[in-house]
C-alpha cells in the first residue's frame, strides 16, 4: 500500500495557506504535514517533518522563497518542491527553477491543475504551466552567458517552443 503524500504548505497569507490546505485534505492520497509563514520556518518545518513535496510561496518575509529553496535543497535533496507565485511575468520563475524546484504554479491555476502538479512534482516529473515555461526558456537564453539557444538546431528551438506552448 502505497502511503499519503506528504505535504508541507508556505505562504505568509494566512488566507492563502488555509485555502490550499483545504484543496490538499480533500485527495485521499494527500496530507498535510504542516504549514510556515516565511522562509526561515519552512526551512525548520521542512527539517523536523520531512515532507515529501513543499508548496511554496515565492514572496515571503524573513527569507524569500528562492532562497528558502536554495537551503532546502542543500540539506534534503529529495524533498521536491512546487513554488507558487501571483506573478505570471518574472525572473522568479527562473531563479526558483534554478534553485531546484521541481514546478512552477501560478496562484489563480484552477485547483485540479494543483493537484496535478502536487502529484507529478511528487513523481520527480517537472510541472510547468506553457505560459510559465515559455518565460523561462526565454530569460535562460537571456542570461546565459553563451547563448543555449543558438547551439540548438532549427528543428531544436521549434521542438523546444511547443514544449513550452504545451
Amino acid at each position: 500500500m502505497n502511503r499519503n503524500i506528504r505535504v508541507l504548505v508556505a505562504d505568509d497569507h494566512a488566507m492563502v495557506r488555509q485555502a490550499l490546505c483545504s484543496i490538499i485534505k480533500d485527495c485521499a492520497d494527500m496530507e498535510i504535514v504542516g504549514e510556515a509563514s516565511d522562509g526561515i520556518e519552512v526551512v525548520e518545518k521542512a527539517r523536523s517533518l520531512l515532507p515529501d513535496v513543499i508548496v511554496m510561496d515565492l514572496v515571503m518575509p524573513r527569507q524569500n522563497g528562492v532562497e528558502a529553496i536554495k537551503e532546502i535543497k542543500r540539506l534534503m535533496s529529495e524533498v521536491k518542491i512546487l513554488a507558487l507565485t501571483s506573478f505570471s511575468r518574472e525572473t522568479n520563475a527562473f531563479l526558483a527553477i534554478d534553485a531546484g524546484a521541481m514546478g512552477f504554479l501560478l496562484k489563480d491555476s484552477p485547483c485540479d491543475v494543483l493537484i496535478q502538479a502536487i502529484r507529478k512534482v511528487h513523481q520527480g516529473q517537472p510541472f510547468m504551466q506553457p505560459s510559465v515555461a515559455m518565460d523561462i526558456a526565454h530569460e535562460f537564453c537571456r542570461k546565459s552567458q553563451r547563448s543555449y539557444c543558438e547551439a540548438l538546431t532549427k528543428r531544436e528551438l521549434e521542438v523546444l517552443k511547443l514544449v513550452a506552448q504545451g
